[in-house]
This record gives structure tokens, C-alpha cells and sequence, in this order.
């Protein structure tokens, strides 16, 4: 899926409930709050805002994406009303959502169309890429006893921010120290694999 298909079904949703009857409501469209671009339309009783907008993080896993909201203002702005009638700002963190649509960024390229897909391929190419990540790097695992109950703190910390998961089971978790040298630099990172998935600590 391109940027493209994103902007496509961006219009279907509007087609869709223009077909239904809504009308754009011109009245609450000025302004912005950092969506890249919404429209409303109203149904006669109440006013249904369609927004497109950016995230970086979506319940603590940390990846780019776009979502299109279609939310309605339960009646809080007035319809078939011009600007200064209105007087209520339409906020898009107040929506009553009627529908979300995600589509998280899985590849970016210089030069490349970025490609777009779902939580679960996105969570998959991340994993592939960590992979091949630790395959460039001369891995030396960290024996339990040598590593620092702080190691091992920030380690479940951040399996607890990744995987969601609240109490990790430390049998299940290893910490390696890689490094890989490049010309005359080096350079270490710390993979910590947990349940046979490997993440690399930034």
C-alpha cells in the first residue's frame, strides 16, 4: 500500500457520506491542529469531521503511521451556521469516534515510494529488520551472573514497553553485547531476545 491508496480511501469515506446525504460544513473547516487535512460535513442534526493525521506511537510500540477518524461533535456545533454563528472550534481530541483506520509505515527508502501496511506487518518487518540487524554485529552473550540488576532493570523495562507485557519471565530473557567494527570504528549495541525475539537496545 502507497501514500496513494491512503489518500484513496480518504475519499470513499467523504464520497460515502456524501452519498448518504451529509453536506461540507464550510463554517467549522478553518484552522488546523497539525492533521494533515480534514473535512467536515454535516447531516442535518450534527457535524461529522473526516481527518487524516500522523502518529509515531501507537500503545507503546514505536513506529511512523497515518489514521483517517471519522468522529462526530455529538451535537456541540451548530449546523448550517456561518463562522461567527458557530462559535464552537471542532477538537479533534474531543471526537466521538465513529470509525479509525491505521496504516503503519513498514519501509522508507530515499528515493522510494514508502510502503504502508498494518500493525501486524509492520511489527513483522521490524522484527525482520532486527534480524538482519544482529547478524552484521560479533555477538558475546552477557552470563547472567556477570550482568548488573540495573542491566537487567532496563532490559525488562523496555520488553515490558515493547511487548506490553507487565511481569517478564527473567528465565526467558538474555542480554547480548554486539559489536560490529567498521573500518576503524566500532561500534556496541546491547540485543536483548526475549521468548525467542530479539530487540535492539538504542
Amino acid at each position: 500500500m502507497k501514500y496513494a491508496d491512503i489518500n484513496r480511501r480518504f475519499t470513499e469515506i467523504v464520497a460515502g457520506y456524501l452519498k448518504a446525504g451529509c453536506t461540507i460544513n464550510t463554517a467549522t473547516m478553518g484552522g488546523s491542529q497539525s492533521e494533515v487535512a480534514h473535512i467536515d460535513l454535516n447531516n442535518g442534526d450534527d457535524t461529522i469531521r473526516i481527518l487524516l493525521q500522523q502518529f509515531f506511537c501507537k500503545d507503546n510500540f514505536y513506529n511512523d503511521g497515518y489514521e483517517i477518524v471519522v468522529g462526530n461533535t455529538r451535537r456541540a456545533v451548530r449546523t448550517n451556521q456561518p463562522p461567527v454563528n458557530t462559535a464552537k472550534m471542532i477538537w479533534n481530541d474531543r471526537l466521538d469516534v465513529i470509525c479509525r483506520e491505521e496504516f503503519y509505515q513498514i519501509d522508507k527508502r530515499y528515493g522510494y515510494p514508502v510502503w504502508f501496511g498494518t500493525r501486524d506487518d509492520a511489527i513483522a518487518a521490524r522484527n525482520v529488520r532486527t534480524e538482519r540487524s544482529v547478524q552484521d554485529y560479533c555477538v558475546n552473550p552477557i552470563r547472567k551472573d556477570e550482568m548488573s540488576s540495573n542491566a537487567f532493570k532496563i532490559a525488562e523495562r523496555y520488553i515490558r514497553r515493547v511487548t506490553g507485557i507487565k511481569h517478564p519471565n527473567r528465565a526467558k530473557l538474555t542480554v547480548r553485547h554486539a559489536i560490529r567494527m567498521d573500518g576503524w570504528r566500532i561500534y556496541g549495541r546491547y540485543i536483548v531476545t526475549y521468548n525467542g525475539k530479539s530487540y535492539i537496545l538504542h
